[in-house]
């Protein structure tokens, strides 16, 4: 009798274990960040680079901010307070330390780097070509996609950077692509404009 109640408790306990194990499992994606990134790139197919998907680099990105003093270049969002204390007295780099156009290179984050050109933010856009143009030989793969984005944008800056990494990346369908747009003026013009606007 006493033999089957202590089997039967430890019946429960186990059972407990596994129900608390399983929790564990589940919570982890949202209780550890590092985790829930590779969970959703796993689940999307997504690629990967250091660790870490190509919805990992795009959410980072995203953050960014564009400044131009000429020529356009892109920081990083100021840290929090938490994230201040984090590298203070954990000595933790932080996202603030890197410059994003140096974040993603050489050869490994090409694949990474060519789904960012899907995103529907300029800001991703241009650091993913930017990226791209500073690898061109592992970049040729793409050179259709950023035809199609010089083709298609809206956005005087994008159009540049396109054409920036098409010509350093594939001569040829650079210049296939300059009879892909009769409006490069007009490109620039609305540009000018919108920076006259935001002067005053």
């Amino acid at each position: 009798m006493i033999r089957n109640l202590c089997y039967l408790a430890l019946m429960k306990k186990r059972r407990r274990t596994w129900l608390v194990l399983t929790l564990l499992l589940i919570m982890a994606p949202f209780v550890v960040p590092a985790v829930g990134w590779r969970v959703l790139g796993w689940t999307r197919g997504e690629v990967f680079y250091d660790g870490r998907p190509t919805s990992y680099w795009e959410s980072r990105l995203r953050q960014c901010q564009m400044h131009n003093a000429g020529e356009p270049y892109f920081v990083p969002p100021k840290p929090t307070p938490t994230e201040e204390w984090v590298k203070r007295y954990l000595g933790v780099r932080l996202w603030s330390d890197w410059n994003p156009e140096a974040v993603l290179k050489g050869p490994a984050a090409t694949p990474v780097l060519i789904e960012l050109l899907e995103s529907d933010d300029l800001t991703v856009q241009m650091i993913a070509m930017r990226s791209l143009n500073s690898i061109p030989a592992d970049a040729m793969q793409a050179s259709a996609k950023i035809r199609e984005i010089r083709r298609t944008t809206d956005d005087y800056l994008v159009f540049v950077e396109a054409s920036r990494a098409l010509r350093n990346i594939d001569k040829d369908t650079f210049e296939d692509a300059k009879e892909d747009r009769s409006d490069c003026d007009q490109l620039y013009e609305r540009y000018n404009r919108t920076l006259s606007i935001l002067k005053k």
